[in-house]
């Protein structure tokens, strides 16, 4: 793919992706509720147990947190998977259907979940250092700016150091949230290989690692791009809900119990997820099928190209 192209392909598929949601949009939500409403009892449930059989003490609210990311894990990955194969259904012009969507061999379902924990703790350490790099020169500015705005010259040093800081805050804020939407998109962009084609475990990890190295600038521009605007859908959508519930109970003077409270910040999450998640898993399922075409058609041209050679050589 020509370094140009670059930024017109990914605003391509991300559009292509929107419209295929709108014109898919019963298939992929009830795809999604499908597998998330499994998420939502699991996490009901841990909850429930923590509240009414254990304790509310934050040391066993924290293991609850990390039990339940421990079971639900595998889910989300499952939903993915599923979406995924909904998409490619929809660009088929194939009705999206639960049977195909959810179907999945065990023995490749686990293969793909422990290949993505080691790609998500690689993915992780690259993220981390990307957010490093950004996050050290905004701490070193607003120390800086802060001590030089502190001085007694004017009177308007102290607002301007705040707008200073706030101004550093959001920059950091909004990177915070790309990174954390990219490395998320390039966990699902890893699962393609292992749910969209037919290969062993083995050749399905080589080939993850083979579309996203091989070209990694484009992937990542794709992984940044569509992880922006996940997360910002993410954070402001859900956000907004949480926000809104708490404003109602306020309001309203709502005295519910805590194991209620927790119930219904459950189901909003689950909810907004079932509606935010299908687009992420759309844009990675076509940008994978795209990147594998160009990246199987280049191969291709190169065996002609040997094949020529040794027919020429062969002749001479």
């Amino acid at each position: 793919m020509n370094r140009t192209r670059v930024l017109p392909v990914v605003l391509e598929v991300l559009d292509d992706g929107f419209r295929l949601y709108r014109r898919n949009l019963a298939g992929f939500t009830l795809v999604a509720t499908a597998v998330l409403v499994l998420v939502a009892l699991l996490a009901m449930s841990f909850m429930a147990f923590v509240r009414t059989e254990i304790g509310t003490s934050s040391g066993w609210m924290f293991l609850a947190s990390a039990m339940l990311l421990l079971f639900g894990y595998p889910l989300v990955l499952y939903a993915f998977a599923a979406l995924s194969r909904a998409t490619v259904a929809a660009l088929d012009n194939q009705p999206i259907t639960l049977p195909v969507a959810l179907r999945l061999n065990p023995v490749s379902g686990c293969g793909m979940v422990v290949f993505n924990v080691l790609f998500t703790l690689l993915a992780s350490f690259f993220t981390a250092f990307c957010s490093m790099v950004v996050a050290c020169p905004l701490v070193y500015m607003s120390v800086v700016g802060i001590a030089l705005m502190s001085t007694p010259a004017s009177s308007g040093n102290d607002a301007a150091g705040i707008a200073f800081g706030l101004v550093l805050s959001q920059i950091g804020t909004l990177w915070w949230i790309t990174m954390v939407g990219a490395w998320l998109a390039s966990t699902v962009y890893a699962l393609q290989a292992f749910v969209l084609e037919q290969r062993s475990w083995t050749g399905a990890a080589s080939r993850a690692f083979d579309l996203v190295f091989a070209s990694f600038g484009h992937s990542l521009v794709m992984f940044i791009g569509a992880g922006a605007i996940f997360g910002t859908l993410i954070l402001s959508y859900l956000g907004s809900l949480l926000v809104l519930t708490a404003f109602i109970q306020d309001t309203l003077s709502l005295d519910w119990p805590p194991l209620i409270g927790d119930m219904i910040n459950i189901v909003i999450t689950v909810a907004s997820l079932v509606v935010l998640l299908p687009p992420l898993a759309i844009w990675m399922a076509m940008f994978h099928r795209r990147m594998a075409g160009e990246r199987d058609g280049a191969d291709l041209g190169r065996r002609v190209a040997t094949w020529r050679a040794q027919l020429g050589s062969r002749g001479a």
